[in-house]
């Protein structure tokens, strides 16, 4: 299970993939407002980082922690990837339907969703060397 060890690069770069599509939407949304707070833009790492850490340890590596012993990464990932994907995607779209599609809360969910399901694929990914072993 060479995942566990991947799971602060897992962080670091959904949280970054995050931060890169959650500033993009607003950008193209109302670019004056990337101007205004372009300070608080560096700093939103941070909150960023938790918001995605906490989502993807919720969503994603508690399912991981309670299956791992008895399968492997690519066995989890076809076994649970398809309906962790269908919830997230109910999740997120009920929630920016009741938020009658408010900007920003649709961008928060939109960037939610595409971050859960590349952390996926990061997380379950195997290397070239662990498919020849098996």
């Amino acid at each position: 299970m060479n995942s566990q060890n991947n799971i602060p690069r897992v962080l670091l770069k959904s949280s970054f993939l995050a931060f890169c599509i959650f500033w993009l939407q607003i950008a193209f949304e109302d670019f004056n407002t990337i101007i205004d707070i372009g300070f608080y833009i560096i700093l939103s790492f941070v909150l960023i980082f938790i918001i995605c850490s906490l989502t993807i340890f919720v969503c994603i590596l508690i399912v991981y922690y309670i299956v791992r012993d008895n399968l492997n990464d690519r066995q989890i990932f076809k076994k649970f990837f398809p309906y962790s994907a269908i919830l997230i995607f109910t999740f997120c779209a009920y929630c920016i339907v009741f938020s009658n599609f408010k900007t920003y809360v649709c961008i928060f969910f939109i960037t939610v969703f595409f971050t859960l399901m590349q952390s996926w694929v990061w997380l379950c990914k195997t290397n070239s060397n662990d498919l020849v072993k098996t």
